[in-house]
């Protein structure tokens, strides 16, 4: 959002989240959802893979088609190693 340079709370009107949820995404307390995503793409002209560290900047992938999933925990969460 620097980069940007809008606020928690400008991006929370744009994109019809509370600036709550914002930060709690920002500080690791919680996921955004699907469609929070979608919308923050969107409004940033970004891909969703570049939104959760799939891709760099120039739309490369930062991940190898060789890694392999571990396991799924409890939480839905996939551990690529």
């Amino acid at each position: 959002m620097a980069e940007h340079q809008i606020s928690q709370n400008k991006l929370s009107k744009k994109i019809g989240y509370t600036q709550k949820a914002i930060s709690k995404w920002i500080n690791n307390q919680s996921e955004p959802t699907e469609t929070a995503i979608r919308n923050c793409a969107i409004y940033f002209n970004v891909t969703s893979d570049y939104l959760i560290g799939l891709e760099d900047e120039t739309g490369t992938k930062t991940y190898s088609s060789k890694n392999h999933i571990e396991n799924i925990n409890n939480y839905g969460k996939i551990d690529i190693k």
